[in-house]
């Protein structure tokens, strides 16, 4: 065995897999650079969005009464507090709407649980931006590789990537800030993983965004603690009762396999719902626009869409705005009643109680399929005169290019409302110039309202 062989026996599977994130994140080149903005670009106006949801009023009035005093501000909102408590709150955010990114590898939403804690901290360590974008694409990285490690059983146990990938991203991108290496870089990887967790038996109720939230401030406390000296598991990736506890599948290849930086996978979303009702929305809207149908036309809809999302999206009871976002059979009528599903506000418990969605949501089922493509959805509508009408949406041809195309117009419908043209100019700004030396600390105060 020759000394680079040994050298890389040597190393643990933690290791190995921080590395194979670290040499993509030195590899990538403009246009990872250039998603990496577009994901916090797409987080930021999320944040903003969602910044007024009941849910984050609650968590905002939690960390002012108890949490440490602070300077740090929080998203669309006027209210200072400390560093954690702003990256929880601010993750939390983020999510509020499930309007944030996705990331198929990861099988979660790698912003919202990264972008918060890397913000942050390098806000209080002075990062230049260029720093800031290596290290966020460290950290989808290394997000995206925990999540080939433990694919497909995690997700299928029940257990919520955003919370659990998503707080080792979040861990080992606060690490790179840090400058943490060897052991403590590890054991920043070991305390994040300790305390990871996130149950999609939280989806279509306050707890989900609560996931990405307590994700970042996870991932950071861990780094900050190795960083004093607090040990932690040395390779909980490899370890027999470490990482692999969470899943029947443990694929160490897969995890280290070399590819293009993941965050070229990122992908953004253009309706307020799960990823997974995103093609049979689109599906929908197609039927209703080529053909100028109205509700009343409608007698019966069929949805017949993969297996794979019956515990994801497919909520039967969908009287809350909340639920409605897991609910393939209310997003698909209020696809076929013109109801702008790209817009926060439709998702409300009141839009919930019409009377003509109801009856729509009513003559509405789901088929469910052994299609293995998620992004995959075929729809039947009938019609009163006996006629029916069949359509289908694949979303899995797109481009990277495509994805960051779509999410300067999402940025400013989102952004503009709340903090005005001028705002959400001058925010825009400062977030795409973060790779040409914009600093991060002026990211968060051109999107608080404490600020104005």
């Amino acid at each position: 065995m020759n000394e680079e062989m040994q050298s890389e026996a040597a190393l643990t599977l933690t290791d190995r897999v921080l590395e194979a994130a670290a040499a993509s994140a030195r590899s990538a080149g403009g246009e990872a650079r250039a998603m990496a903005a577009s994901c916090l670009l797409d987080w930021t106006a999320c944040a903003i969005a969602g910044a007024r949801e009941p849910l984050v009023d609650i968590l905002a009035a939690d960390a002012l009464e108890f949490g440490r005093a602070g300077d740090w501000p929080l998203l669309g909102r006027d209210e200072r507090v400390g560093l954690r408590e702003a990256v929880l709150v601010n993750g939390a955010a983020g999510h509020a709407l499930d309007y944030d990114d996705g990331l198929a590898p990861m099988v979660g939403h790698p912003s919202v649980a990264i972008a918060p804690a890397l913000l942050c901290l390098a806000g209080e360590l002075g990062t230049t931006g260029p720093e800031l974008v290596t290290a966020y694409i460290l950290a989808v990285d290394f997000a995206a590789r925990v999540g080939r490690l433990l694919a497909p059983g995690h997700y299928q146990r029940g257990f919520h990537g955003t919370a659990t990938a998503g707080a080792l991203g979040a861990a080992a991108g606060c690490a790179y800030l840090l400058g943490l290496e060897g052991e403590k870089r590890a054991h920043a990887i070991g305390l994040a993983a300790t305390r990871a967790a996130g149950l999609k038996a939280s989806f279509g109720t306050m707890a989900k965004p609560l996931h990405p939230g307590w994700a970042a401030t996870v991932g950071l406390t861990a780094a900050q603690w190795a960083q004093r000296g607090y040990s932690g598991a040395a390779d909980i990736l490899g370890h027999p009762t470490g990482l692999r506890t969470l899943s029947d599948d443990f694929n160490p290849a897969d995890a280290l396999a070399d590819a293009a930086p993941y965050i070229l996978q990122v992908r953004f979303k253009r309706h307020a719902a799960c990823a997974g009702t995103h093609p049979t929305i689109e599906a929908m809207r197609s039927l209703r626009q080529e053909h100028g149908l109205s509700a009343d036309r409608i007698t019966n809809a069929t949805i017949r869409v993969p297996r794979q999302l019956d515990s994801v999206c497919n909520q039967q009871v969908a009287d809350t705005g909340l639920k409605a976002k897991f609910s393939l059979r209310m997003v698909s009528a209020m696809a076929l009643a013109g109801i702008d599903t790209a817009a926060p506000e439709s998702f409300s418990d009141i839009v919930m109680a019409d009377p003509a969605l109801r009856r729509l949501f009513e003559q509405t089922r789901v088929e469910l399929n052994d299609e293995t493509k998620l992004t995959l959805s075929r729809v039947t509508v009938d019609l009163e005169d006996g006629s029916s009408l069949e359509g289908l949406c694949d979303l899995s041809s797109t481009t990277a290019a495509n994805e960051m195309a779509a999410v300067p117009p999402k940025f400013a419908a989102l952004v503009a409302p709340v903090l005005g043209e001028e705002g959400a100019g001058a925010l825009d700004a400062a977030i795409t110039g973060l790779d040409s030396g914009a600093r991060p600390r002026q990211v968060l105060e051109l999107a608080a309202l404490s600020a104005r």
